[in-house]
């Protein structure tokens, strides 16, 4: 009985759930059929890694992610850790939070047609340097079919590097990476906003 007890204790079962929104809590589910999942926490809590990444595995329908401070800052994640999470069908992702929260990015197989958007909130002395987040996106930044990179720095400069279509002549997605503009002042890793330029395009 207290291993039955343990078991539902650790996932919710929802074979015929479609959509899914988890504000400020958060209980892990089974569901297979879920294309829609939306989790929002508050700064500096956040679900574990492990424990999300566990729920998308069983969401190979998921259409659109909203994640925002969804996980619990982390140390940069490397490719020799686990296997990535497949989401064939992912449409729409949204990332929200510190950088490090955002690495969470570097395990999720996202399909490259996917419409991929990054809001980095964060102070530099307390949550550190944009670079981590930036090395977990550079496959995507390689990745020759997606050839549309915005980026708004606060509220005062936009810089849009594209090209009108992809190889295959449709519409291209799109990498968003918002910042603010006092971190891109004080972030080593931006230096200059060419130098930070240089480092996403050779990437």
């Amino acid at each position: 009985t207290s291993r039955l007890m343990k078991s539902l204790s650790a996932y919710l079962n929802a074979p015929n759930l479609i959509e899914a929104t988890f504000i400020h809590s958060f209980i892990p589910i089974r569901a297979p059929l879920l294309q829609h999942l939306e989790v929002t926490q508050t700064p500096g809590g956040g679900v574990a890694y492990e424990t999300l990444l566990d729920v998308l595995r069983h969401c190979s329908n998921l259409k659109k992610l909203i994640l925002s401070w969804a996980t619990a800052p982390s140390q940069p994640i490397t490719s020799s850790e686990a296997d990535t999470v497949q989401l064939p069908r992912l449409a729409v992702a949204q990332f929200a939070g510190a950088p490090l929260t955002l690495t969470f990015i570097g395990r999720l197989d996202i399909p490259s047609t996917a419409d991929v958007r990054l809001y980095v909130w964060y102070d530099v002395e307390q949550d550190g340097s944009i670079g981590p987040l930036i090395h977990a996106i550079s496959p995507r930044l390689r990745n020759p079919r997606i050839d549309c990179l915005s980026i708004t720095v606060g509220y005062t400069l936009n810089v849009c590097l594209a090209s009108s279509n992809t190889m295959d002549k449709e519409a291209a997605p799109c990498t968003c990476i918002r910042i603010a503009l006092k971190n891109a002042q004080e972030d080593p890793f931006f230096g200059s906003l060419p130098m930070c330029l240089s480092q996403l395009l050779l990437r």
